[in-house]
């Protein structure tokens, strides 16, 4: 639902481990769902510089096509396929930067 601003705005089932060591929390298998996607992450987030550098996979019920719209979900048809796998679509992502201005992409 690109157009809606609500969506994806309802976390539940957060779930995982970490470790603190030296003011750097270490997550392991952090996951949560939102509606119509999954997000599994590893990685780290530092306490007194408050950066993430967190990898891993989503999972979308939809196709990446259907997350957008116009010309860009017309272009993103050619690549839904080698997105989807059993039903949805994984992709690899990564959130990096800081507690201010995180920055949200695919972990290519």
């Amino acid at each position: 639902k690109p157009k809606d601003e609500e969506a994806g705005s309802d976390k539940t089932e957060l779930a995982g481990t970490f470790t603190l060591d030296n003011g750097v929390l270490t997550f392991r298998d952090l996951t949560f769902e939102v509606s119509g996607a999954k997000v599994h992450l590893n990685g780290t987030y530092a306490l007194n510089k408050e950066t993430f550098d967190l990898h891993g996979k989503l999972h979308l019920q939809a196709k990446l096509s259907q997350t957008m719209t116009g010309v860009k979900s017309f272009v993103m048809k050619a690549v839904d396929p080698f997105f989807r796998k059993n039903g949805e679509t994984v992709v690899p992502i990564k959130i990096t930067g800081n507690r201010d201005h995180p920055s949200f992409g695919l972990d290519l």
